[in-house]
């Protein structure tokens, strides 16, 4: 039976020290991870002599930096504000964010194509080319360092669907911009099996956690009533080859004791770290 690739993201661990995240992820069993940028550290905190310390300091615990995610700092940036002076900042961050994904060996990168609010926001065909202006921009820097642009279905008020990613994939039709799900965010507006069908052969990167999608959270798995047998079947049938990255929070818990407990029941399903 064919197993699918399963990694973890350092989020519930980011604002520890990198050593502190490293050893716990490698002491759970994991080898593939993705870091945060902009959380514990910011592009510009990182010169080139820390990047190659941080690199060496995962490889001693054998580990590889498979993906790295905005972490929403995310939250305060914006490629399509309605505000031009935030999107100059925010494609200059994303752009940092890229540059160190290949430094430090990275092959994915996430990308949040931008957010809407419900008033004061900018038109949703404005904002779509913006939006694609700014990836085929940062999709030409990823291509040169052989990182992925991972375009990420978001619920806040663009690109909500997965028809929508799989659209702009299409349209900027780049070999280093491509198609991410996250079954959390997915789930707030479709089914999830339903989008990894859509999205076929576009998919490259997955965030594995649940929700009850009524809730917006990232909840261990098994908290709520995702179906991540239905996913890891829905994957196998898309032909996914790509790393499955576990990413789930709880603000009150252990994260030693949940990440082992959602390692623990997607091994079960077919996942293996």
């Amino acid at each position: 039976m064919q197993k699918l690739r399963l990694g973890c993201s350092a989020m519930p661990l980011s604002l520890h020290d990198y050593k502190t995240q490293f050893e716990a992820l490698a002491n759970l069993g994991f080898k593939q991870i993705e870091i945060l940028s902009g959380v514990r550290d910011f592009p510009e905190d990182l010169d080139k002599r820390k990047r190659k310390e941080l690199l060496e300091m995962s490889s001693s615990y054998g580990l590889n930096i498979y993906s790295v995610s905005p972490g929403y700092s995310g939250a305060n940036l914006n490629l399509i504000s309605l505000n031009p002076a935030v999107r100059r900042i925010t494609l200059k961050q994303v752009k940092d964010m890229v540059h160190l994904t290949g430094d430090l060996g990275g092959k994915m990168f996430v990308l949040c194509p931008g957010m809407r609010w419900v008033f004061y926001t900018i038109p949703f065909k404005e904002a779509w080319e913006i939006s694609k202006r700014a990836i085929i921009q940062l999709g030409k820097i990823a291509e040169n360092l052989g990182v992925t642009l991972c375009i990420e279905q978001l619920p806040f008020g663009f690109l909500e669907m997965s028809e929508d990613v799989r659209k702009m994939a299409e349209e900027i039709n780049m070999d280093s911009v491509k198609v991410m799900l996250d079954t959390s965010n997915t789930v707030m507006r479709e089914p999830i099996t339903k989008a990894i069908k859509t999205v076929g052969e576009y998919l490259v990167h997955m965030h594995l956690s649940d929700c009850d999608g009524k809730n917006f959270a990232h909840w261990p798995i098994g908290r709520a009533n995702i179906d991540f047998a239905a996913v890891a079947q829905a994957l196998k049938e898309v032909r996914y080859n790509g790393v499955c990255i576990l990413e789930v929070w709880d603000e009150k818990g252990d994260p030693a004791q949940y990440l082992a407990d959602s390692k623990n029941r997607l091994e079960k399903l077919g996942w293996q770290a």
